[in-house]
């Protein structure tokens, strides 16, 4: 696989799964009139928001880095026509400038503040310029597409081309659903051991795990 077809991949996928998951809030009737969320409705949505903020910032990350920095020379003007035509809807995610510090400090790391900064949940830090609303998170997807879709235009020939092969490590036992509630319960005999021992009984029983057999 050329770099070329290796950017296509990754922002392909990318922003397909930005754009499903923004069709799913929508579908799932999450969208629209105020509403209340049951809490795994809540968690639900709340995690196809983080994942798509998350997902945008990796899709810039390749666009800025790989996708015509690293790509074959052979396609060095197209890329910079792309990126032109692509300009207006590029510095309109770029307006927020927050982006990516949210997605670093709020997303996907630790809720602090650099390695050793404050808890990232008080009020002077939740100021982000960054997406921030469900419209918000539908217009960046539209955004998304947009540029995705200019790139499949100008690109169309190699595009359609593209033969992607994907392997899978079979070396590697997949669990069923037996064996992860016969695992669950083993882990949990094995720490109810070591509070015995400490004199701290603590029963951790099937408290909020998913298990499939209980025995």
């Amino acid at each position: 696989m050329n770099k070329l077809n290796e950017s296509f991949e990754i922002l392909s996928i990318l922003a397909i799964e930005i754009n499903n998951r923004s069709k799913l809030i929508v579908d799932l009737g999450y969208s629209g009139e105020a509403r209340s969320f049951q809490p795994q409705e809540l968690t639900l949505l709340t995690s196809f928001i983080r994942l798509n903020i998350i997902d945008s910032v990796s899709f810039l990350d390749e666009y800025d880095n790989h996708f015509g920095v690293q790509t074959e020379k052979e396609y060095k003007n197209r890329i910079i026509e792309t990126k032109q035509i692509n300009k207006p809807f590029y510095d309109y995610i770029r307006s927020w400038k927050d982006l990516g510090l949210m997605r670093n400090q709020m997303l996907a790391h630790n809720l602090r503040v650099g390695d050793s900064g404050g808890f990232i949940y008080s009020i002077e830090n939740l100021s982000y310029n960054s997406p921030r609303t469900l419209n918000d998170i539908f217009l960046l997807t539209n955004i998304l597409m947009l540029m995705m879709h200019t790139i499949e235009t100008l690109f169309e020939e190699e595009f359609l081309a593209k033969k992607i092969v994907r392997s899978i490590d079979k070396s590697q036992k997949n669990l069923t659903m037996d064996e992860v509630g016969d695992t669950t319960l083993k882990l949990i005999n094995a720490a109810e051991s070591i509070s015995d021992t400490k004199g701290k009984k603590i029963n951790l029983g099937y408290y909020n795990v998913l298990t499939f057999s209980k025995k």
